[in-house]
Order: structure tokens, then sequence, then C-alpha cells
């Protein structure tokens, strides 16, 4: 409670564990099948990198995609 606020949305692992990891793993896997349904040509764009941070909960800063209208 007293520590400060960490800039991630970290969840932890061992006996620190947060418990809402398993709702926010469905609610991601929800979101994403229900976008991958609305446009089902979304694809990465390949011809941008993607840059990664973080060492211990590393994940990418941006993902850019395309898609036809």
């Amino acid at each position: 409670m007293t520590r400060p606020p960490l800039p991630h949305l970290a969840f932890g692992t061992g006996n620190h564990a947060c418990a809402g990891i398993y709702f926010a793993n469905h609610v991601c896997r929800i979101g994403l099948e229900e976008l991958l349904e609305t446009i089902p040509n979304l694809e990465r764009d390949t011809s941008e990198d993607v840059e990664f941070w973080g060492w211990g909960f590393r994940g990418p800063t941006s993902l850019h995609a395309t898609w036809e209208v």
C-alpha cells in the first residue's frame, strides 16, 4: 500500500501473483477474438519493426497492423 505506483500492468508470480490475471487473460482473449471476427483480414505490418521493452515482463511498445477496408 505504501510503495510508489509502477508504470506497468504486470501481474506478478509466486506468492504475490495477482488474482486478476485469469480475468485479464479472458478479457484479452475475448477482445482479440471479437476484433479478428470484425476485421478478418487484419495482419501485422511486416514493414515496421516491433520494439520491445522490459525484461521480466517483456512486451511490445507498439504493434503496427494493416487491413483492407
